[in-house]
């Protein structure tokens, strides 16, 4: 399967860094803030989410697929790597083994089956009474210009990505976006903070089952 970020992988942090860095760091803040202390990012791309955790005392991994994006984030620590390959829906791990998996950006990109698929592993690997943390995109009502012109700048950039990746996004939002997860899965929504001119949000989800 070809790799889809293989073209700009080496440009990723430096085109969305100056965009993703204050939803990173809210985040991180949150996540301190509940007292985990074990989190698997799951689609962990160039692992700059599990950097920042692990400076914050976090004990973070990430699983991702793409080898051109897990370069970098091998890059960021070759003394200590966290992040490994591995598909998100069959990952190396055993059950119950953390307190939380996050999805950063994740979910809105894969087909409805695969997002299934990659959430079902999320609820094995995570303990009974753990945490389900997504930042992605969600539909809202429209309610300024900056929401507006932010929404228009996100499609462009789905749309810059790819024909399926596109469809994917589109087929996310859809279907309600972060806001289905608790519907479908045994979650239940604790708190949630917007981001992206409320385009999107941080969502903290309780796992009830």
């Amino acid at each position: 399967m070809a790799d889809e970020y293989s073209r700009f992988a080496d440009m990723y942090d430096r085109l969305l860094n100056p965009f993703l860095s204050h939803i990173r760091n809210k985040t991180t803040e949150m996540i301190r803030a509940e007292n985990i202390h074990a989190i698997l990012d799951m689609g962990c791309g160039t692992g700059e989410q599990v950097e920042q955790l692990k400076q914050a005392g976090v004990n973070a991994f990430g699983v991702d697929l793409s080898a051109a994006m897990l370069g970098q984030a091998l890059k960021k620590n070759r003394a200590n790597p966290t992040c490994c390959r591995a598909d998100a829906s069959i990952t190396p791990f055993g059950n119950h083994a953390f307190d939380a998996c996050l999805f950063s950006f994740a979910l809105h990109e894969k087909t409805s089956r695969m997002r299934q698929s990659i959430l079902n592993e999320a609820l094995r690997v995570t303990r009974e009474d753990g945490w389900f943390i997504t930042v992605d995109f969600n539909p809202s009502p429209v309610s300024s210009v900056a929401q507006r012109l932010t929404l228009g700048g996100i499609h462009w950039v789905e749309r810059m990505a790819g024909r399926d990746h596109y469809r994917c996004y589109r087929s996310f939002m859809d279907q309600d976006g972060l806001n289905g997860l608790h519907r479908n899965f045994p979650l239940t929504l604790v708190r949630a903070v917007p981001i992206l001119r409320g385009n999107g949000a941080i969502m903290f989800f309780r796992k009830t089952g």
